[in-house]
């Protein structure tokens, strides 16, 4: 098994234009132990990459287990592993789980609905400070 997951691993480094380099990927993995919103899981989501996030910090605010990635416990190599075997095997769960991870990060990570939430956020600090509702 662990040899399996070697061969189709690469490490890259730094990167310049990263959509480029997520579109060549067939999963996106984030292992963090402590994290806050995490920007670059967003931006493998909206390439429809299917996700394996750790279940700490806000990574499992991003997703649904199961339904638009997967999350495996913090520091568990083999839970990690069988979540990334689980997804090069089955290609058509694969698929199903980074259509659901576009179409949240679009509905609740997009641009479009961050400028939304910041208007409604300051239109509702000022109608309380002027004493509108």
């Amino acid at each position: 098994m662990q040899r399996e997951i070697a061969d189709r691993t690469r490490f890259f480094g730094y990167w310049d234009d990263v959509l480029e380099l997520l579109v060549t990927f067939d999963v996106y993995v984030n292992m963090a132990r402590e994290e806050g919103f995490e920007i670059a899981v967003v931006e493998a989501m909206q390439t429809g990459l299917p996700v394996v996030l750790a279940n700490a910090g806000a990574l499992p605010e991003l997703i649904e287990d199961g339904i638009s990635g997967l999350l495996v416990p913090a520091g568990d190599a083999e839970a990690l592993a069988n979540a990334v075997q689980i997804l090069l095997r089955d290609k058509e769960f694969s698929s199903r789980l980074g259509e659901a991870s576009k179409q949240k990060s679009t509905s609740q990570f997009s641009i479009g609905c961050y400028v939304k939430h910041m208007e409604d956020l300051y239109l509702d600090v000022f109608r309380r400070n002027h004493g509108r509702k």
